[in-house]
């Protein structure tokens, strides 16, 4: 077992920053000695039979998992370090950063990479942790020995060890020249003189969502595994009093994080993607949600646990799959095995990972389900007498049955590439998300009725009229309302319209349920608020993806080029998109749109479009606004392109480029027009007028004029239709004897301006101008109405807020 072997070369390197890198490897090294140490410790202490043996090995680990942890902060610290100072002599640093990167998007370097990722994992761990040491317990040891373990397995893949010819994980601390040795850049001492700046980070990452919605997914991810291990304490020890408590509440916390993490992914999309939603049915989509659907499913049977002592075995088994699941989903979206299936997921860059993860996984998936089988017979659970088909506790397992369905569905068809590789299959889906929809709506469906119903049930045995009593007017109610929306958002698909009708059904029946029954016992609504807001989620998706309406239709009978793969797929796309030539208004679904030009942030182009209303009868414009879609032409990604979006309470305009003109390609064929002016005189062009404001002399300061030149400033103020935009101020030099022109450039509006002439006698000066021809500039947009989004927004917050308010209830209650 060895490091990465560094360059052989002789060379000596000048300027390196070497003293961050030695530091992360230390601490990095310590990490993993720590983990190891807490591992050996906690178990010794699990399976010591003398309370003093107990005692000192339990402080011996919790000291060693203390090493670890401040090591793995140390490195976080570290590694950041060297990004925010752009030490490009780093692998990681270079690969994921860049000099004009603002400082929020520096953060979103770090977890770009896989490296980073990971020790974002492992940092949660040991934070959540804490949480776990702060209280002594008879599952501490053994939980916290399941939690080395796995700390070993992440410290692991940042150690980016040899064994043997076999790479084991990836240091964020190598050096570039030793990642890239036979560059010849790296013969010269002075490399770094030519390395200028960093690769800089996927476009489609500059997005402030990018910024918190991995933090909030990966402590989604690393709450999984809190559950587990007391799942494997109390199997190890074959002790379960109680356990239900430290489950209940760890479920609850995962749930309510990896939900909203979740949920974070899909705003993101929505904001940054340009597919035109919120889910796309991707496999890095789906990684993230399996392990929380089975999270869900294992705090519905631990609840009932609790009441009566029913689906502990259901529990375990549940909680096991679900943090087997983060590793799985870790697998399949990081070693590259999912090839070219999924935008998020890693190729060649997880390669070294396949093996370390293989094993990670079967380690856990085996030791969690032998010892499960081991203590099968021993784990309580109540006799039943006969199936009480009227329980709470019924249905409740039932949904929890629903939800491993729809995790099996969603793994096995994720996972099609992985029984392609084994098995020599050629498995393949056309349309995931119509696939994916046809399946998961009828499951969600019966969770949805599930969701409505099951506060109306008791535990044990329900009386079946008082039952249907209770329930007679949220179900009028929903007949009503699912009739109003069926009709008024005209949905024609039966299956649709049996899912609008339960999602009403259950809405209502939450909302009544806490009004009528719980009242205002607001530490009460937990669990009828995440189902409320579940429900209104579904309602959202239905008003917001049913009727989702492309406004951006073609009318000109011309096929743009769309860079698809048939002439009629091209066709297709073709006739919902619109073509805009600047400062040429087209009509658009009751507006008039006005390519008003492009402002440059590099490497981002922000397209500014303006959106008018004009009333019928006087003409005057009754609402305008300007939408900023923005697209960068990236020489890998070719066109990246993120949306912007008008946001109403009804409905949202959502539109994005799709195509533009590569300006860095374009000829330059427009010439200059030529006007004689006095001060104070306009000359006007297509979208506004300048005013000659007189003469700048004092232009000693500026950089094109040299110690004995003669040069004169022409002030310029330029206006667009709306009122003023800026100033221009070309000079005109005169240098040996030789005319110099030094024209001025008003980037908003592209305008181009030049000094040539001083007329004495007539007390003007010649000022010529140029703008790029309106056909010369042109975009071409897609634009979707999304109705009611804001329903499902709503509905995320609720069922958030939901799993809070039911954690707190079980905090308060120890």
């Amino acid at each position: 077992m060895a490091f990465p072997k560094q360059n052989s070369l002789d060379t000596p390197f000048l300027n390196e920053h070497l003293t961050p890198g030695l530091l992360g490897k230390l601490f990095t090294i310590l990490s993993f000695v720590g983990a190891l140490a807490s591992l050996v410790a906690f178990t010794l202490s699990s399976q010591s039979k003398l309370a003093a043996n107990q005692y000192h090995w339990n402080r011996l680990g919790k000291w060693s998992f203390a090493v670890h942890s401040i090591s793995i902060i140390a490195i976080f610290i570290t590694l950041f370090y060297i990004i925010f100072n752009h030490y490009f002599e780093y692998y990681y640093a270079w690969s994921h950063s860049s000099r004009a990167l603002p400082f929020k998007y520096l953060l979103s370097c770090f977890w770009e990479g896989q490296e980073g990722s990971f020790l974002l994992w492992a940092t949660w761990h040991c934070v959540l942790s804490f949480f776990v040491l702060r209280k002594k317990s008879d599952w501490q040891s053994p939980a916290m020995a399941v939690i080395s373990l796995v700390q070993v397995f992440l410290s692991l893949a940042i150690l980016g060890l040899y064994i043997g010819d076999i790479k084991l994980g990836s240091s964020p601390f190598a050096l570039l020249r030793d990642q890239m040795q036979n560059a010849p850049i790296f013969q010269q001492g002075n490399y770094l003189e030519f390395i200028k700046d960093g690769n800089g980070l996927n476009p489609l990452l500059q997005n402030y969502w990018m910024v918190i919605h991995p933090p909030v997914l990966f402590l989604g991810f690393a709450a999984c595994l809190f559950p587990f291990a007391y799942t494997m304490a109390a199997l190890w020890k074959n002790q379960y009093e109680d356990i239900q408590k430290p489950l209940i509440k760890w479920s609850l916390f995962a749930g309510m994080v990896l939900g909203t993490g979740i949920m974070m992914g899909g705003a993101w999309a929505y904001e940054s993607l340009n597919f035109g939603g919120y889910w796309a049915w991707d496999p890095v989509e789906n990684a993230s949600l399996v392990p929380w659907l089975m999270a869900i499913a294992g705090l519905h049977t631990a609840v009932v646990y609790k009441a009566t002592g029913y689906s502990l075995k259901a529990t375990f088994v549940f909680f096991i799959f679900s943090f087997v699941l983060v590793v799985y989903s870790t697998f399949l979206t990081r070693t590259g095995i999912l090839g070219e299936t999924s935008v998020h997921a890693f190729t060649g860059e997880g390669s070294a990972l396949f093996n370390h993860l293989l094993v990670f996984l079967l380690v856990f998936l085996l030791w969690g389900l032998v010892l499960f089988f081991i203590r099968l017979k021993q784990i309580p659970d109540k006799k039943k007498e006969e199936e009480a088909l009227s329980s709470r506790e019924f249905w409740m397992f039932v949904g929890a049955l629903l939800f491993s369905i729809s995790v099996i569905q969603i793994t096995y068809t994720t996972s099609m590439p992985v029984w392609n590789k084994l098995f020599g299959t050629k498995l393949t889906i056309a349309d995931p998300i119509s696939h994916y929809n046809k399946y998961q709506l009828w499951i969600t469906l019966l969770v949805v009725l599930g969701t409505a119903t099951i506060y109306y049930l008791k535990f044990k045995n329900t009386n079946a009229k008082d039952f249907l009593n209770k329930l007679s007017i949220p179900f009028i109610l929903s007949l009503l309302f699912g009739s109003l929306l069926v009709y008024f958002q005209e949905i024609k698909s039966i299956p649709v319209a049996i899912f609008s009708y339960a999602a009403c059904f259950s809405v209502i029946a939450n909302a009544y349920y806490m009004l009528r029954y719980i009242k205002w016992n607001l530490i009460k609504w937990g669990g009828s608020i995440s189902h409320l807001g579940f429900a209104l989620m579904m309602v959202g998706i239905i008003l917001s993806s049913y009727n989702k309406e492309v406004v951006s239709i073609n009318r000109l009978g011309v096929a743009f080029p769309m860079g698809k793969d048939s002439e009629e797929e091209n066709a297709k796309e073709s006739r919902e998109n619109l073509l805009l030539f600047r400062n040429i208004p087209v009509s658009m679904g009751g507006y008039y749109l006005t390519y008003l030009g492009d402002t440059v942030v590099e490497p981002n182009h922000y397209y500014k479009v303006r959106y008018q209303k004009f009333e019928k009868d006087t003409g005057r414009v009754k609402e305008e606004f300007v939408l900023m879609p923005n697209a960068q032409i990236n020489p890998k990604m070719g066109l990246v392109s993120s949306p912007d979006s008008k946001h109403y309470w009804t409905h949202d305009l959502f539109t994005y480029i799709t195509s533009t003109v590569d300006k860095s390609k374009k000829t330059d064929t427009t010439s200059y027009t030529t006007s004689k002016v006095k001060q104070g005189d306009s000359i006007f062009f297509a979208s506004g007028y300048m005013i000659f404001d007189g003469f700048e002399t004092n232009t000693q300061n500026d950089k094109h004029v040299q110690a004995h030149d003669i040069a004169v400033g022409a002030k310029l103020k330029v206006f667009n239709l709306e009122g003023f935009v800026g100033n221009v101020k070309p000079l005109y030099i005169i240098r040996n004897n030789t005319e110099i022109l030094i024209e001025d450039t008003l980037q908003s509006m592209q305008l181009y301006t030049r000094f040539s002439k001083i007329h004495t006698q007539e007390n003007a000066v010649t000022i010529e101008h140029k703008l790029p021809a309106a056909m010369d500039d042109y975009i071409i947009m897609k634009a979707i109405l999304f109705p009611y989004i804001n329903v499902l927004w709503f509905g995320t917050v609720l069922m958030i807020l939901g799993f809070f308010i039911s954690l707190l209830k079980r905090l308060k209650a120890k």
